[in-house]
């Protein structure tokens, strides 16, 4: 009970409150490494700096040394002139040397001026090697004090890290707990189907955002498991209609009792082809809508007149058309070549154009408009019919799986055709809106005329919404 007063309600301003005390922690104990740190760093350059040429220059000044007493052995047992002169020569680079030495290391002064006096000798280059391997052996010392430093710094640091860490983990303890503990059961008993199960919104904005998209959630799952529940009931009514068409017309056929005439078997096969089409055609849905939701994707683009691909679901659904005096016409340049999954395309707009017929009125005009201007990276297409208005506040909707507007509720289907679209055209990278008013309804696609490096849904076979 002594962090009552750590509830939620307290609990962003505790947590403020040691967040500006670990940035203070570590400016403090940054700055303080960082200023140990970088006079070491300087040292160490400049060691570094001078340590290489010394070491290059002092066996440069032993070869000479060497070099200028073997010269000198020759010319004292030959007399030749030329071992005289490599012995003078020798004799300049040696002091050439010893001047370069003393600039870069002043250390070495005292050797140069004994070097001037009395010669150089094997002794004085021993000497001087000594003299910086000494130096550096110190130089080791310091950067050895300075790391123990930066240690001790460190020590500290983690000593009130975890001091800091363990009053976090006081103060959050049970302002968390309690909220983790409800996510967690809620979430079991949305594991259990419990799905109308809701959180408390409340504590801190933090966790009262979880507890909202936990809320949002959970109606998403309500609102889709109801979706399913009524596709499941619209389908199997939509199927058991054909199925028993379907039977009756085979028991019929089949029956040795009734025997029908050769006009009655016509018209009794013509309503099982009916029924039987009709059973292909819901199956066809069912599968196309499992590949587009699986996304299938491969890379199946070409380059090709996307008139001629709608022009062919044109005269794929014109029978249909015909059956209620619906005029289907095709507005659009006669080439419009773009990349697109050809397949894929044809399928939409049977979809669209089906659509269209369905909720149209009689004797009216369905028109596919294609507008390909030049300056612009896009296809544009529209599909118009007239007939009754969609609600404004379906419009955003009717595009989803398994919905069905409230003009849709009289006529056959499994509300899957327009969401297929919408899939269809996403594949192909593009958007899908509709407009509804005035006795009129408007989808609008536009497509980019040329795909980025991805893939496209795969579709096979037919398959309308």
């Amino acid at each position: 009970m002594r962090f009552r007063l750590l509830y939620p309600s307290g609990l962003k301003a505790n947590a403020l409150l040691i967040s500006v005390s670990l940035i203070a922690l570590t400016v403090m104990l940054g700055v303080r490494a960082n200023t140990v740190a970088r006079v070491h760093i300087e040292g160490s350059k400049a060691l570094l700096e001078r340590d290489i040429p010394l070491q290059q220059m002092l066996f440069q000044l032993d070869a000479a040394f060497t070099a200028k007493q073997q010269a000198q052995k020759k010319w004292e047992i030959t007399e030749d002139v030329a071992y005289g002169e490599l012995f003078a020569k020798y004799g300049v680079l040696e002091a050439r040397i010893i001047r370069e030495v003393t600039e870069v290391w002043p250390g070495f002064d005292i050797i140069a001026k004994e070097a001037a006096n009395g010669g150089l000798t094997e002794a004085h280059i021993q000497r001087a090697q000594e003299m910086l391997i000494s130096e550096k052996a110190a130089a080791l010392r310091d950067a050895r004090e300075v790391a123990a430093g930066l240690l001790r710094v460190m020590t500290v640091a983690l000593v009130l890290s975890i001091v800091i860490t363990a009053w976090l983990i006081l103060l959050l303890y049970q302002g968390l707990l309690h909220p983790l503990r409800r996510l967690r059961d809620a979430t079991a008993r949305i594991r259990d189907g419990e799905l109308a199960c809701r959180m408390k919104e409340n504590g801190v904005s933090e966790l009262k955002e979880i507890a909202q998209d936990f809320n949002s959630m959970a109606a998403r799952l309500e609102t889709l498991d109801q979706a399913k529940n009524d596709f499941l009931a619209t389908i199997s009514h939509e199927i058991r209609n054909p199925m028993t068409a379907l039977k009756e017309g085979l028991s019929l056929l089949a029956s040795e009792e009734k025997k029908l005439s050769a006009e009655s078997q016509k018209k009794c096969l013509s309503a099982c082809l009916i029924a039987s089409k009709r059973l292909e055609f819901m199956i066809n849905n069912l599968l196309n809508l499992s590949r587009t939701e699986s996304g299938i994707l491969e890379r199946d683009f070409s380059r090709r007149n996307i008139a001629a691909a709608i022009q062919t679901a044109i005269d794929e659904i014109r029978p249909i058309a015909e059956r209620k005096s619906i005029s289907v016409r095709l507005l659009a340049p006669e080439l419009v070549f773009m990349s697109f999954h050809w397949e894929g395309i044809v399928q939409a707009f049977v979809n669209l154009l089906l659509n269209a017929i369905k909720y149209g009125r009689e004797s009216s005009i369905v028109d596919v408009m294609i507008t390909n201007e030049v300056p612009s990276p896009n296809v544009e297409i529209e599909v118009m019919n007239a007939g009754a208005d969609i609600p404004h506040d379906e419009l955003p909707k009717i595009f989803d799986r398994f919905y069905r507007g409230a003009n849709s509720l009289k006529q056959q289907g499994m509300g899957v055709g327009l969401h297929v679209v919408k899939k269809v055209v996403e594949a192909h990278q593009g958007a899908v809106s509709a407009l509804s008013g005035s006795g009129h309804t408007r989808i609008r696609i536009s497509l980019p005329k040329t795909q980025r490096l991805s893939g496209a849904a795969s579709f096979v076979g037919g398959g309308h919404g």
